[in-house]
């Protein structure tokens, strides 16, 4: 099984749903967060880690602009950059995203 070729087709996906919600909702918007949480999923995979920390910190920004610093969403977010830190070797950085 081909799991780049899948990986390239679930981010034109991604960017078009991301156009999409973006033209709908503005760029704060959790849909839009979503979308970016997804994508760096999808870069993880394809082990694009600066380009999934990117997505994810999109997704934190905008998760945190609309539910506060606190909320679980912003948690599994900061979760996600953390374990991606730490596959990368980056444990101080892990260690304070987590």
């Amino acid at each position: 099984m081909n799991t780049i070729g899948m990986n390239k087709d679930a981010m034109d996906i991604y960017f078009e749903a991301l156009d999409i919600f973006q033209n709908k909702f503005g760029n704060n918007h959790l849909a839009v967060a979503e979308v970016f949480h997804c994508m760096g999923y999808a870069l993880d995979d394809q082990d694009a880690p600066d380009q999934a920390l990117d997505c994810l910190e999109e997704s934190r920004n905008i998760r945190k602009h609309l539910l506060g610093p606190d909320a679980m969403e912003v948690g599994l977010v900061l979760n996600f950059m953390g374990c991606i830190q730490n596959k990368r070797g980056e444990l101080d950085d892990a260690l304070s995203l987590l």
